[in-house]
């Protein structure tokens, strides 16, 4: 399986990092979108209905699981839908899989691997994946 057509939602501060993975994906076939804050990804995310939402730990723990929380209430997510955390150390990984994230990456995220994880769990989105790198 490829990534072909699948819908990625970015949320990240930094958009020059957003950016450079938005194209890493896009070169894989993902039709993707960023959001600068979290605010900005829940319209964004209505209009995308994204199967995987990446999301930056530099807004904090609740935020995110708030954010989380807000896009299953909504028609854009469903509970197939994948949440990825990109964090700054191996240790906030560890964190962000118990909080309700299917996956953690620290930086800096090799943009391979990653596709890889996203390639596995869109296979078999029952199962919860947690993968670190």
């Amino acid at each position: 399986m490829t990534l072909v057509g699948h819908r990625i939602l970015i949320v990240d501060a930094n958009v020059d990092a957003a950016t450079r993975l938005s194209l890493h994906l896009q070169r894989h076939g993902c039709e993707v979108a960023t959001a600068p804050t979290l605010e900005s990804a829940v319209p964004i995310a209505s209009v995308l209905g994204p199967k995987v939402v990446m999301v930056d730990d530099q807004f904090g723990v609740s935020r995110l699981r708030s954010l989380r929380g807000v896009l299953l209430g909504t028609e854009a997510c469903d509970h197939a839908t994948k949440f990825v955390c990109l964090v700054r150390t191996q240790a906030a990984a560890q964190v962000m899989l118990l909080t309700d994230f299917d996956a953690a990456f620290a930086n800096p995220v090799r943009a391979d691997d990653l596709v890889a994880y996203m390639t596995e769990a869109l296979v078999a989105p029952a199962s919860r994946t947690a993968s670190q790198f």
